[in-house]
């Protein structure tokens, strides 16, 4: 079924909507961390890692879900989740006003981890040992 660049896909027992044959979303429940559960099966995998699926030929993939509050009685919020693999690349909340901005930093600063990991230090003695070629001379 297409209605003006809308249609719906159905592939095994996973079923959405494709946009513009451009991105196509399926509706999930969520975690708190906006990430879906279910039977993590072959094609949930390959939707989630953005994989080309035959029957739904979009470029992007996207979840739209709902989160429950701790009691699970009601909605708490709803998202819109780009999924990674397991993980997330990113999410946006959605409530009456629209999709809500979400920043996310591409690039987060490694916490140290209190591990005795490698630990850097000068020499003693400040020596400079030259690291020579084959075809240096010396």
């Amino acid at each position: 079924m297409t209605t003006d660049g809308v249609r719906i896909f159905e592939r095994n027992s996973m079923k959405g909507l494709v946009l513009d044959e451009r991105i196509a979303i399926r509706f999930k429940k969520l975690d708190e961390e906006g990430l879906s559960r279910g039977h993590y099966t072959q094609q949930v995998e390959e939707f989630r890692s953005q994989r080309e699926l035959d029957g739904i030929d979009a470029a992007h993939h996207l979840e739209l879900g709902y989160v429950l509050n701790r009691d699970e009685t009601e909605i708490s919020e709803v998202r819109i989740v780009c999924p990674s693999g397991r993980g997330t690349a990113w999410w946006s909340r959605i409530d009456a006003t629209g999709i809500q901005p979400m920043v996310f930093d591409l690039f987060p600063t490694p916490v140290p981890s209190g591990d005795g990991g490698a630990v850097v230090k000068p020499k003693d003695k400040g020596v400079v040992v030259p690291l020579r070629g084959k075809n240096d001379e010396g």
